[in-house]
């Protein structure tokens, strides 16, 4: 509902041709593709995310990842990953923090394996079970 105002926004301010693309869904495939050649990833989300997948997903394919501090999200990404929702001049400053900091990317990867891997989230959902039924 707001590509067109974001679109205008975009031509305003003059940006260089190329620089802001509005996609839209893309396949898979494309998603990867896009995914590799991306400095980092936003996930500015100004309302309550309940697992935070676009974050989770850009973590394990090895990108920086800047995320508000919102819903399920702090579980998931850094804490000095996270912005307060809404507030742009945070996140454009995180931005700039995080740029090129090929470090984060590992980091990602190595913490989502270690809070979302199947197995991990397999042992933890058994053990919820195993309360449940033990009481």
């Amino acid at each position: 509902p707001e590509r067109e105002r974001l679109r205008r926004r975009a031509a305003d301010r003059r940006a260089a041709p190329g620089q802001i693309r509005f996609l839209g869904a893309v396949p898979e495939a494309e998603l990867s593709r896009l995914r590799r050649g991306a400095a980092l990833a936003l996930v500015p989300s100004r309302s309550d995310e309940t697992f935070g997948i676009a974050a989770a997903e850009a973590m394990a394919a090895g990108l920086p990842v800047l995320a508000s501090d919102i819903g399920a999200l702090p579980e998931l990404v850094d804490a000095d990953a996270l912005v307060p929702a809404g507030d742009a001049d945070a996140l454009a400053a995180a931005i700039e923090r995080r740029w090129g900091d090929e470090a984060a990317g590992e980091r990602n990867r190595e913490r989502v394996a270690e809070l979302c891997a199947p197995p991990v989230v397999a042992k933890r959902l058994a053990a919820v079970y195993d309360e449940v039924c033990a009481s």
